[in-house]
């Protein structure tokens, strides 16, 4: 089974903001540590200038948004995906593919199809980007 076009495009989202948070800290472990915002700057974990002069609700957003927060963020948006891959079509469903985590049985009740409603909301913050699926479901 080929990858559903939703998938691929999360992961390719996820791979990017990995490559910048790595980016962020060359030479230095991004899982270390946490920025602050003090005094109209950001500094890292060493007390390292990361960003001069800023304003403060700017400020605040760059340091809540530091590589050791968007590595973790883009971990655990990984591990919801993958337990949330599809599966082959059931018996007699046709071509739907259905949701490994969220289908529970032959019960249609119960059963979901490929993208279920995780994935989609994963995906959601992205509908912007250029590369969207048209039809993500």
């Amino acid at each position: 089974m080929t990858e559903h076009p939703l998938t691929a495009f999360l992961r390719a989202r996820y791979d990017e903001r990995e490559q910048a948070a790595r980016a962020a800290k060359p030479g230095v472990n991004p899982l270390r540590g946490e920025w602050s915002f003090a005094d109209m700057q950001v500094r890292d974990d060493a007390g390292r200038l990361v960003v001069k002069h800023t304003w403060p609700n700017e400020g605040e957003h760059i340091a809540l948004n530091d590589p050791a927060f968007v590595l973790a963020d883009v971990d655990s948006k990984r591990k919801i995906l993958d337990a949330h891959h599809p599966m082959e079509p059931a018996r007699g469903r046709g071509q739907d593919p259905l949701c490994a985590e969220c289908s529970h049985g032959p019960d249609e009740y119960y059963t979901v199809d490929y993208p279920c409603l995780t994935v989609r909301l994963l995906a959601e913050p992205f509908a912007s980007h250029p590369d969207y699926p048209k039809d993500p479901a």
